[in-house]
C-alpha cells in the first residue's frame, strides 16, 4: 500500500487533529508510565489544570499536587480520544492500588503540540453503584 503523501505548510484540519489526539494519547502514556520527564515535554508553560478540586492549578501546582496521584493508579486505560480542533476529548478507566475502579472524562487543549489545558470531569466507580435501569438520588 502506498504512504500517503505528506503536506507541505499547513496541516490539514484533519492532519491536525490526529496530531492533537497524538499529543494527548502521549500525555496519557506518560502519566501511565510515570514518566514525568515525558510529561513535562507534552505540557506547556502556561498550563492550567481544572477539576471538580481544581481551578486553574498551574504547572508547577499540577506536578506538586496531582502528578503524585499518579503513583495511585494501578492500572489506566485510555477508552476514547477524540479531537475537534485543539480540543481532545477523551474517556479512561482506571483501577487504583487500593483496588477501585472508575472512569473519567477529560477535554484536553492541545496547542502546537503540547497540552496548555486539562478539564477532569469525575465520572463514577466500576461496577456502576446504582442497579441497571434504576436512579438514585445522590445522598446530600
Amino acid at each position: 500500500m502506498a504512504t500517503p503523501a505528506k503536506s507541505h505548510g499547513t496541516p490539514s484540519p484533519a492532519e491536525s487533529a490526529n496530531e492533537n489526539v497524538a499529543t494527548a494519547r502521549a500525555l496519557y502514556d506518560a502519566y501511565e508510565t510515570k514518566d514525568r520527564a515525558a510529561a513535562e515535554r507534552l505540557i506547556a508553560e502556561d498550563f492550567r489544570f481544572f477539576s471538580p478540586w481544581d481551578n486553574g492549578l498551574d504547572l508547577r501546582k499540577y506536578f506538586e499536587i496531582c502528578w503524585p496521584e499518579g503513583e495511585q493508579v494501578q492500572d489506566f486505560k485510555l477508552t476514547d480520544a477524540v479531537a475537534d480542533g485543539e480540543r481532545v476529548y477523551v474517556t479512561y478507566e482506571a483501577v487504583m492500588t487500593h483496588g477501585k475502579r472508575f472512569r473519567n472524562a477529560e477535554v484536553l487543549t492541545v496547542r502546537n503540540g503540547q497540552v496548555s489545558a486539562v478539564e477532569v470531569y469525575f465520572g463514577w466507580d466500576i461496577p456502576h453503584p446504582v442497579p441497571e435501569g434504576e436512579h438514585q438520588q445522590p445522598k446530600s
